[in-house]
């Protein structure tokens, strides 16, 4: 089930909130880390703002050689850790 909005039609006949109703002065939009939705595009649209500088979230993989596995019990050096998938 999807996200629904409904739009509330002020005196005039205009479906636009008043100004600062999403925000007010001071207030921070859209956080930085945040993962953006169609929402935060509209609410960064009507904050006036033409593009944004967005970043893809990094894939990260740690792959183990061995050579710095040490066995249960062992007491790991610098760079090393214990071995726990055997």
């Amino acid at each position: 089930m999807g996200r629904s909005a409904r739009a509330a039609v002020t005196e005039g006949g205009s479906a636009h909130p008043p100004r600062g109703e999403e925000l007010t002065a001071g207030t921070e939009a859209l956080p930085a880390g945040r993962v953006l939705d169609p929402a935060d595009l509209a609410l960064a649209a009507a904050c006036g703002a033409a593009s944004l500088r967005v970043y893809r979230r990094p894939h990260v993989a740690v792959l183990s050689t061995g050579s710095e596995l040490v066995p249960l019990g062992a007491e790991p050096g610098p760079g090393q850790i214990v071995e726990t998938n055997s």
